[in-house]
Parts: C-alpha cells; structure tokens; sequence
C-alpha cells in the first residue's frame, strides 16, 4: 500500500461496513448504483482513508435477506447492519484496535443462530484489514 486511500465503486451491493480503528467505530458505506450488466451504468469512483488497523467488510446478500429461524426470538425478523456492527464492536480493544478474527467468528455465529436452517442464497463475507504498522 503506497497510500493511506481505499478507491472503490459500488453497484447495488449490500452496504459495505467501514471500520476506522482511530475512532474506534463503524461506518455504513453507500452502495448506490445499477447492478453490473444492466444498460450502460456509469459508476462513480470514491475514497476513503483506509489507515493501517482499519478494515473493510464486503458481504453477499444472503447475511441480510435469510429470515430468522421457526421457533425462535428471530421468526420471520432479519439481520440489519447496526446488529452486524455492534456484534463485532465487541470485540475492540481499549486502544480501538479491533481483533479481527474473533469479530469474523462473532458475524459467522451470529448468522448461524439467527438462520439456523438451509439458506437459499450463497453466504459470503469478505474481510480486508489493513495490518498496524511496525514499530
């Protein structure tokens, strides 16, 4: 990475979820625009400060869209991106560094106990970190 920027550009994705371990929160990206292979979109690039600790959370639509299971507190209730954020928000340190991995495990486990059942789509969440510095 020669720069602290993250260029991108979304085309009707779920939100994409921003982590900036600076200020130790979260931020819900806008994921505004045609799918791809419809007509002739344009799509408008974007940046954001993507700093060492940072990281960035691409996700299909399945963590969203599968209902909760039968005979549970989630019936027929789905996951949104304040309840992905705060379930990984657990796992931050002091400093506002998040650990990673368990904040992954955190996401998979929660979707597990919410679905709990077949999904009818494909599950796919996609983590990219950018690593802390040396010092």
């Amino acid at each position: 990475v020669k720069t602290d920027r993250f260029r991108y550009a979304c085309a009707a994705t779920p939100a994409p979820l921003f982590y900036d371990a600076g200020q130790g929160t979260f931020r819900v990206i806008d994921p505004s625009g045609l799918p791809l292979g419809i007509g002739h979109a344009r799509y408008t690039n974007e940046e954001l400060t993507f700093r060492p600790g940072d990281f960035l959370v691409l996700y299909s639509d399945a963590l969203l869209e599968s209902p909760g299971a039968p005979g549970t507190l989630h019936e027929g209730k789905f996951l949104n991106e304040a309840t992905l954020c705060s379930t990984m928000l657990r796992h931050r340190h002091e400093d506002g560094s998040l650990d990673v991995g368990e904040a992954f495990e955190a996401l998979i486990r929660l979707f597990k106990s919410h679905a709990r059942t077949h999904i009818p789509d494909d599950l796919t969440v996609l983590l990219f970190h950018r690593l802390p510095t040396a010092a």
